[in-house]
């Protein structure tokens, strides 16, 4: 691997009504604990794909024996490996481990009618179209220290829609919007998650129903250093 470098483990599993927990050693030094179980048993299983990143300080040497072990058993229907130099990491590259919403599914880069995500004038090209009630929750594991986005109901409402976004961790309200329509320009979202094992992404719909509220997680990314 290129000297300097971090490196990303990305494999896919099977959710099933537990989930899995598992023990991430490089060079036969503990790296971390790579949470992959289920947070509520009401949310959705299936087939996922899991990310876990492994900082550059922890590899000095150009080659390395990484180790991922299974207490309690678990399960991976396939491996990657990919080279990490550090710096921003887009949401949408991690998969989240539950996503559900009232209406269709979370899209990742268009609204949620499938057009290019819009907040005013401004378009953007990275980001996840949903629509109230929404939650995305990520297994972050502790690996990573801000999260920045931009947030706002998408022009497809053409004007209408009141939606609130809100960011938590392990439990915690980190950020949460004022109650935003079709007409309010964007927010900047800002939040340090150092320590923060699972990061959820909500949408709610302001207390006066769903109508027109398409909510759109612009440019959301993930810092594992400063």
């Amino acid at each position: 691997m290129p000297k300097g470098s971090g490196l990303v483990l990305r494999k896919g599993y099977f959710l099933d009504e537990t989930g899995h927990l598992a023990e991430v050693s490089v060079d036969g030094k503990p790296a971390g604990t790579w949470d992959l179980r289920r947070s509520e048993k009401e949310l959705s299983g299936g087939m996922r794909e899991g990310v876990f990143v492994i900082p550059k300080a922890l590899l000095a040497n150009e080659k390395t024996a990484i180790e991922v072990r299974y207490p309690q058993g678990g399960n991976t229907t396939r491996w990657r490996v990919l080279e990490y130099p550090g710096g921003a990491f887009p949401l949408t590259a991690l998969e989240p481990i539950h996503a559900g919403q009232n209406v269709r599914t979370p899209r990742a880069a268009r609204n949620i009618v499938g057009a290019k995500l819009k907040i005013g004038e401004e378009s953007y090209a990275l980001g996840l179209g949903c629509f109230a009630q929404s939650l995305l929750e990520y297994p972050l594991d502790g690996r990573f220290k801000r999260f920045t986005a931009t947030v706002g109901v998408d022009t497809a409402a053409e004007g209408r829609g009141s939606v609130v976004f809100e960011v938590h961790g392990d439990g915690k309200t980190l950020w949460s919007s004022p109650l935003m329509s079709g007409l309010d320009a964007p927010k900047k979202v800002d939040v340090p998650v150092a320590g923060i094992r699972r990061l959820r992404l909500i949408v709610t719909d302001g207390g006066d129903g769903n109508r027109y509220d398409a909510a759109d997680w612009c440019e959301p990314v993930l810092y594992a250093d400063e």
